[in-house]
């Protein structure tokens, strides 16, 4: 790759103030993706996500989570757990219902109830005198 004054032909300079006013017209936008600001401001997509990445404290490049700014209080996650364990606590005592309901003897000899013959009026297996007319 030529390089010119150490730095790589076809990367550009840019002052850390026209950073920052991208990183905030990015922010400025809700629905604008980073793609569309980058096109609009001239710069390489990824150029413009490193910013952004930069700015929130985190190593461009990097796939960590939300900056700390914008994670949920202590307060908030304390009471996401307890709704979370509570639940699964429900979902166990509904899973130990049905397995105890699985090993009861009773369904074991109980077939299912047969669905009656409208015409016949009897079980569809059974075979049922119609009219005088043995089957």
């Amino acid at each position: 790759m030529v390089q010119e004054n150490g730095v790589p032909v076809g990367m550009k300079h840019h002052p850390a103030e026209f950073k920052a006013d991208a990183v905030a017209l990015y922010r400025s936008r809700p629905g604008a993706t980073i793609k569309s600001v980058a096109a609009d401001l001239g710069v390489n997509t990824e150029t413009l996500r490193n910013w952004i990445r930069s700015a929130d404290g985190r190593r461009p490049g990097s796939h960590s989570t939300q900056p700390a700014a914008s994670q949920a209080s202590g307060g908030d996650v304390q009471a996401e757990l307890a709704a979370a364990r509570k639940r699964i606590r429900e979902l166990e005592e509904a899973l130990s219902e049905l397995a105890r309901r699985l090993e009861s003897p009773r369904l074991l000899e109980d077939p299912p109830p047969y669905r009656q013959n409208a015409v016949l009026r009897g079980p569809r297996h059974l075979p049922i005198a119609c009219d005088g007319i043995r089957p």
